[in-house]
């Protein structure tokens, strides 16, 4: 790239950033007492992506929970887990054993 596409793109930039107004995005915390709750259902079929033509069976099902609760106006306690999960594996290139005491996100 030329210097001169360089610095017209800078200045195309730059005027872009002067002209909109910032946008502001992020987290809100939960108002004390206050909470969330949210059951997600995933199921997974490895047949449907690869066919029926596969010899292998690959099948997941998890209900994952998502939970919000406010400790005070500005501090909000997340917990995020699978609650069920149940998976059936014969496929030959992904056996293997997992195993722990708590998979999610505090």
């Amino acid at each position: 790239m030329g210097r001169k596409f360089i610095l017209i793109l800078t200045c195309c930039l730059g005027a872009a950033a002067a002209i909109f107004n910032p946008l502001y995005a992020g987290a809100w915390a939960q108002q004390k007492g206050h909470f969330y709750t949210k059951l997600t259902y995933i199921y997974s079929d490895a047949n449907r992506i690869l066919g029926n033509s596969s010899p292998a069976l690959f099948e997941d099902n998890a209900l994952y929970f998502y939970g919000e609760y406010g400790l005070t106006n500005r501090t909000t306690l997340v917990l995020s887990t699978p609650f069920f999960k149940q998976s059936v594996n014969e496929a030959n290139f992904l056996r293997g054993e997992t195993s722990g005491y708590f998979s999610g996100d505090l």
